[in-house]
């Protein structure tokens, strides 16, 4: 499905998915059920997809906020995952 999306749209769920599955690899199913939500709107070109994204990051109790226990590498690639799913969103916003 996503090979029939914009080439933009699609890369942004791409990423979506990535950190989708990195969140489920590490137990958070909460996290990974909103983003897959997020995902699936994507993939329909749903444009509220990108605001729903953006608003992840917001706030307290943020995807932000989520540490995946002890392993810095798990971290370091979730800030990696959350940081390209930001900039694609804010870059489909503009």
């Amino acid at each position: 499905m996503i090979a029939k999306l914009h080439p933009d749209v699609a890369r942004f769920a791409a990423a979506l998915n990535e950190l989708e599955d990195h969140l489920r690899r590490y137990g958070e199913s909460h996290w990974a059920r909103t983003v897959a939500l997020i995902r699936q709107k994507a993939e329909r070109s749903d444009g509220r997809c990108v605001e729903e994204a953006i608003m992840l990051f917001g706030g307290m109790g943020s995807l932000n906020d989520l540490i995946l226990g002890e392993a810095i590498e798990a971290n370091d690639t979730l800030d990696r995952l959350s940081s390209k799913v930001w900039t694609l969103a804010q870059d489909l916003k503009s």
